[in-house]
């Protein structure tokens, strides 16, 4: 037969006879991988197969099959690494975690290797590649891009990588840009290398597994679901507020605290990244409210510490700024979630709570501006009580509270003057006290308390000049010239 066969025919038939067998070996390779992947077969014979289907996809030319198989082999093989050992929700050991990050980190680097072969350059095979591979890629990134409980230094070093090789694959500068890819209307269908609406295909490999019956028994799919939404800015997070919100409502109802901090995490980010308008759709943000507002009793200052500013932002949503001239100044959800705030902060004696609490209502002085009025009476009382206690050797606490009543100097202004009295009595006590021998160790602290009453003091006096002017007078004659610091202090703001 090769007699009658043209010299360039008897070359595709030899070609053929050797690349046939080629192409079903490194076909077999890639079952031999994916069937250890699944068995959870040691590191040694995973790493060892990957190796060896490496060295001849970097030797051969890949084929359609080869190619098509290689695509549907890394699948499966990011499939089967992304499993989830802890399927009964109970915490996972050490073993399984170092053999998850491990299989892992494998398949990682696989894939990063077989993103670098110079035959997938081209644009048919890396299209292919990119289409059934891309959002199971970016899942695995996730999954290892920070420290957790499941994964390793190793893991997170190949998802880094994998991360900078799949952005540059992809000519794309980040996996944000990745997630948000819109190719322009006018590109035809053939040229398109990534495929469109890469968020909306991970939420749909996600969305199973964060159901209300799944959801804790996949912390991983939950740690995803948030670093990509993480990664949604506006305008683009918008079209999938239908789906992303569900799932953080669902966190934030659970009954353990760090599933609650996600939840309330995810909602800020889901606030801040979407249109006003939109979230007000269909009452989605009264929902939100709902939810936020009943973590707000809680006497945990790590939730506290989220769900505060979470409230803020949720309240600038459903309600009409306070500061506005040109609206009636009605009583709103802003006193009712202060008045909370305030009640709990007159009573608490937990330091870490007490600090938490002046610093965020600050925050509320600032939105709701002269309407701070209405709760002025116990905020007097509060900032009487907390100037009066010492909090520890660095007086957070004080200077915390004297940078509040700052802020309330510099809001209200000349409304302050009916209640000059009761706050120049806590200044100046305190003021009294920083000067005797033994107020602090450290004179540096001394100092600054001393220095901000004095310019608390003189942002009254700006205010309410005549009131505080005349109290300060008769400060200077009274009985405490045996205190030459204090009367030095108080003669420098009369006289400035």
């Amino acid at each position: 037969m090769a007699g009658f066969l043209r010299p360039s025919q008897q070359m595709k038939m030899d070609n053929k006879e050797t690349t046939e067998p080629l192409h079903e070996g490194i076909i077999e390779q890639f079952t031999a991988m994916q069937e250890n992947i699944d068995n959870s077969s040691p590191i040694s014979e995973i790493s060892l197969n990957a190796e060896k289907i490496l060295k001849h996809l970097r030797d051969n030319d890949i084929s359609s099959d080869v190619g098509r198989a290689l695509c549907y082999s890394v699948k499966c093989m990011l499939d089967s690494a992304q499993t989830i050992v802890n399927e009964d929700g109970k915490s996972w050991d050490n073993i399984a975690n170092k053999q998850f990050s491990q299989r892992a980190a494998i398949v990682m680097y696989f894939t990063r290797n077989v993103l670098q072969l110079p035959h997938l350059s081209g644009k048919q095979l890396l299209k292919q590649f990119l289409r059934i591979c891309l959002s199971r890629i970016i899942i695995m990134c996730a999954t290892h891009d920070t420290l957790m409980q499941w994964t390793s230094e190793y893991s997170i070093k190949e998802s880094k990588d994998l991360q900078l090789v799949l952005c540059n694959a992809c000519t794309e500068p980040s996996i944000r840009h990745l997630l948000t890819y819109e190719s322009p209307l006018e590109t035809p269908d053939k040229d398109r290398i990534l495929p469109q609406e890469m968020f909306s295909q991970v939420l749909k490999i996600l969305q199973p597994k964060l159901t209300k019956s799944t959801w804790k028994k996949e912390p991983i799919c939950q740690h995803v679901y948030k670093w990509c939404l993480i990664q949604m800015m506006h305008p683009h997070l918008g079209q999938h507020l239908d789906i992303v919100l569900p799932s953080a409502l669902l966190f934030t109802d659970d009954y353990q605290v760090p599933n609650k901090i996600i939840g309330i995490e995810c909602l800020c980010h889901i606030i801040k990244e979407v249109d006003a308008t939109e979230l007000k759709w269909h009452n989605r943000a009264g929902v939100i409210y709902s939810a936020v507002h009943s973590q707000i009793y809680s006497n945990k200052a790590h939730l506290l510490d989220v769900v505060i500013p979470c409230m803020l932002s949720i309240l600038g949503v459903i309600e009409k700024s306070p500061i506005r001239d040109n609206c009636v100044r009605n009583v709103n959800r802003y006193d009712e979630i202060l008045q909370l705030l305030l009640a709990n902060m007159e009573s608490e004696q937990v330091i870490v709570l007490r600090r938490l609490y002046l610093k965020y209502v600050p925050l509320f002085v600032d939105k709701m501006g002269v309407t701070i009025l209405r709760h002025i009476k116990i905020l007097l009382r509060i900032i009487s009580s907390y100037l009066e206690v010492s909090d520890g050797q660095e007086e957070k606490g004080r200077l915390a509270t004297l940078q509040l009543t700052n802020k309330l100097v510099q809001v209200i202004g000349s409304r302050l003057t009916r209640h000059t009295n009761v706050l120049l009595k806590a200044l100046l006590r305190l003021l009294y006290d920083s000067c005797l021998q033994g107020f602090n160790e450290s004179n540096a602290v001394t100092k600054e308390i001393q220095n901000s009453v004095v310019k608390t003091i003189r942002n009254l006096q700006v205010c309410c000049y005549d009131s505080v002017n005349r109290d300060l007078k008769q400060v200077v004659e009274s009985e405490v010239k045996s205190i030459p610091q204090f009367v030095e202090c108080v003669n420098q703001i009369v006289c400035t």
